[in-house]
C-alpha cells in the first residue's frame, strides 16, 4: 500500500512527499534522474524513519502496490514552447500512461496537476471554475486535453480522478525560465535589485509551494460527494504583477 508522486523531485512534489511521509504514508517517487525544483525541498531530504524509493517505468504501479497517485510530472511553459514534441510526449502521452496504469491496476484515487495556463487571462477579467478555457500556449493546450482525458476516465471507467489548476507557484530556489516572481522575491529578501520584462501588463495569482502541496492532499482526500467540477482552480494571492 503506497502513494506515488510523479514529478516528486520538483518543488511541490518534494513538499508533498514531506507531508505524506510525516504522517506515516509509504511514498514512492517517480522522477527523471537529476530533476529537481529546489535545493531546500528535494525528496532526498525526506526523513521519517522510512526509506524513500525512486522508480522509473509507470508499470511499477502494480509492483509497488500503489493505491493513490499524485501526477505532478510535466514539462513547464517555457520548455514546452521550445520543444512542443517533447512536451506532447511528456505531458499528454505521459498523462495517458498514468491514467491507463491507474485504470488497469485499480488505483483508488488520482490527483492531476493542471494549470491556469488552460485559460487566456487577457480575455476574462476574473477566472473561475466555469469560465471558458482558451489556452494560448502549448503547455496550456496539453493540460486542457488531459483534464478532458481525466473526466472521460472518471465517467467511462469509474476512476476517481481529480485535478487542480495551479497558478504561478513560488518557493525557495525556484528558477523556472520565464518566471519573474520567485527570483524577484528572493532578490528583495537579500536586498538586491531585480528586474522584469513586464511591469503592469502581465501578472496573475501566486501560490506558495507548501500551500500547493497541501491543496493536492486536501483535494484527493475530499469526500467523493463533494466533488462536482472534477478540475478546480486554486489560488493564493489573487493578482500580482512585478510592479506590486
Amino acid at each position: 500500500m503506497a502513494r506515488l508522486i510523479t514529478g516528486g523531485s520538483g518543488l511541490v512534489g518534494a513538499e508533498l512527499a514531506h507531508i505524506l511521509v510525516r504522517r506515516g504514508e509509504k511514498v514512492v517517487v517517480f522522477a527523471w534522474p537529476g530533476a529537481g525544483g529546489s535545493a531546500t525541498s528535494r525528496p532526498d531530504q525526506v526523513r521519517a524513519g522510512r526509506p524513500r524509493r525512486f522508480i522509473r517505468g509507470i508499470q511499477r504501479v502494480r509492483d509497488n502496490g500503489i493505491t493513490h497517485i499524485y501526477h505532478m510530472g510535466a514539462m513547464l511553459t517555457g520548455e514546452s514552447e521550445l520543444n512542443p514534441w517533447g512536451s506532447f510526449h511528456t505531458n499528454v502521452i505521459g498523462t495517458y500512461n498514468v491514467l491507463e496504469a491507474a485504470r488497469l491496476f485499480g488505483v483508488k484515487g488520482l490527483m492531476f496537476t493542471s494549470s491556469i495556463g488552460t485559460f487566456d487571462g487577457s480575455l476574462v477579467p476574473e477566472l473561475s471554475d466555469t469560465v471558458l478555457q482558451r489556452p494560448r500556449d502549448f503547455y496550456g493546450v496539453g493540460k486542457l486535453y488531459c483534464e478532458g482525458l481525466g473526466r472521460m476516465y472518471r465517467r467511462k471507467f469509474g476512476l476517481n480522478f481529480r485535478g487542480l489548476r495551479y497558478p504561478s507557484v513560488v518557493g525557495p530556489g525556484v528558477l523556472t525560465p520565464g518566471h519573474w516572481d520567485a527570483p524577484m522575491i528572493e532578490a528583495a529578501v537579500a536586498g538586491k535589485p531585480s528586474s522584469a520584462r513586464w511591469l503592469r501588463t502581465r501578472g496573475g495569482p501566486m501560490l506558495y509551494y507548501k500551500d500547493a502541496a497541501k491543496a493536492a492532499v486536501d483535494l484527493l482526500e475530499a469526500p467523493d460527494d463533494r466533488i462536482r467540477m472534477i478540475n478546480y482552480n486554486v489560488g493564493g494571492i489573487r493578482r500580482v504583477t512585478p510592479a506590486r
